[in-house]
């Protein structure tokens, strides 16, 4: 039995190392390219810094496209935003400060999510399955909201888990509620937990959490219309994304794992507590998630997975099915999906993306420009850390400003030359800049060719 017992550990630790590996190389080499920089890294970094530096929770990133949003930021829930300010406050307001806090967000998710195991072989399987995930992987060195949101549901699950008190709860409720969405799921299964254990617990939950969220409601007041305006356009694009028009490849790297964690749940007897409040969070947020259908939205799933993983190897340890099977299983999923992923990228590192980043630096011919950028790798986020006055479109279809040649002076097209599949880089049928003065420079590899319009 010992000799089993170290075997197994071994062969843990083993799989533990390969996780950890993938996770650090991916920071090191691939943080700018798997996947490709879009805008959605300028929309979170622009807000945030102008927190930072002039004390205003606005952005100027989208202020000819997204209404009053060089006032406001309505279009999504602040906390992250805030933390993203705070840390440019202390730090700097950088692309590699910004990715920092995502890596350390994520960090700390896997050490809390450790408290869930009661013995070493556990805590190294869960660790395993959480760096090895390669939705996980993106959010680590992603400039966006979903580390936050998944050291938030991790933190709600340990609370459950642990019995926390309802005060707790809504704490972690509101603070769900503050970061993004899709973390309704999360906030909702909290509510039905505290709704569990009587009336008055569901009072004190109610009160907590509405004590949270009161500056987001406060900020809201400031003006409601506006932010009709700018929700509206984020409903917009959702809306657009029927159920049933999910693509298949989306639906093969969700429905799986969510059915294998309602499996390893039925098949536990105990803790029907914390069960239920895994059962009803995993299932609300797939189907908030396969409505929106959007990238690597995926990994909100994936924290509950994992506790459903543990839950059952912990209660059914004395079946092999549970306690190596169904680990194995799921680390062979996350396995074969980061493979998939990587060849879509064509296993490509971060030096094309350096390349177009220097080639910037050596002409620095939008210094004090009116910019415009278009296309795909994003490159605002370097312009933004530089102060320059840049504006880009949003997700939504949407003409040029009227008055666009009063605007820019200046143009940046990115363009990717070989195909990864799956890309965020926009399109514009109106090129009102084409005869400008231009540049193009494209990196060594022809992956991506960057050309400027000088007026």
């Amino acid at each position: 039995m010992m000799n089993n017992r170290t075997t197994e550990l071994r062969i843990a630790y083993l799989l533990l190392l390969v996780s950890a590996v993938c996770f650090i190389v991916h920071f090191l080499f691939f943080r700018h390219s798997f996947p490709p920089v879009n805008i959605d890294e300028a929309s979170f970094f622009s807000p945030a810094q102008s927190l930072s530096k002039k004390g205003v929770l606005a952005s100027d990133i989208h202020k000819s496209f997204l209404p009053g949003s060089a006032t406001y930021t309505f279009w999504m829930p602040p906390l992250y935003i805030l933390l993203l300010g705070g840390v440019f406050e202390v730090f700097g307001s950088t692309v590699i400060m910004a990715k920092i806090l995502s890596l350390a967000l994520s960090i700390a998710s896997v050490v809390m999510l450790l408290s869930l195991a009661k013995n070493k072989f556990e805590k190294i399987a869960a660790a395993a399955l959480f760096l090895l995930c390669p939705f996980i992987i993106i959010t680590s060195a992603f400039i966006r909201v979903e580390a936050l949101a998944i050291f938030l549901t991790v933190l709600a699950i340990v609370a459950v888990n642990k019995k926390w008190s309802v005060l707790l709860l809504g704490v972690i409720a509101g603070l769900s509620v503050m970061t993004h969405p899709l973390m309704l799921a999360c906030g909702a299964g909290l509510g039905l937990t505290a709704l569990r254990r009587g009336f008055k617990p569901l009072i004190f939950f109610t009160l907590s959490f509405l004590i949270i969220i009161s500056p987001y409601i406060w900020y809201i007041m400031q003006d409601v219309e506006l932010f009709k305006d700018q929700m509206s356009l984020q409903f917009l694009r959702k809306s657009k994304a029927k159920l049933f028009d999910v693509k298949p490849m989306y639906l093969l790297q969700s429905v799986p794992m969510v059915l294998l964690a309602l499996f390893c749940l039925y098949k536990v007897k105990v803790a029907n507590e914390f069960r239920l409040f895994l059962a009803f969070s995993i299932v609300l947020a797939l189907a908030i998630v396969l409505k929106s259908n959007e990238f690597n939205y995926q990994v909100y799933l994936v924290p509950y997975v994992i506790a459903a993983v543990v839950l059952a190897m912990q209660e059914r340890k004395e079946l092999k099915l549970f306690r190596w099977g169904i680990p194995f299983l799921l680390y062979g999923f996350f396995a074969v999906v980061l493979l998939s992923k990587l060849m879509k990228y064509q296993f490509r590192t971060d030096a094309s993306y350096k390349e177009l980043v220097a080639n910037l630096e050596s002409d620095k011919s939008w210094n004090g420009k009116h910019i415009y950028e278009t296309g795909g790798p994003d490159v605002a986020t370097h312009l933004l850390m530089r102060e320059q006055d840049v504006e880009r479109g949003i997700p939504v279809p949407m003409e040029l400003p009227q008055d666009w040649f009063t605007k820019y002076d200046y143009v940046i097209d990115v363009k990717e030359n070989i195909s990864s599949g799956d890309n965020s880089n926009e399109t514009d049928t109106m090129r009102p800049w084409i005869n400008w003065k231009q540049t193009s420079f494209t990196t060594s590899d022809s992956a991506y060719t960057l050309t400027r319009y000088n007026r």
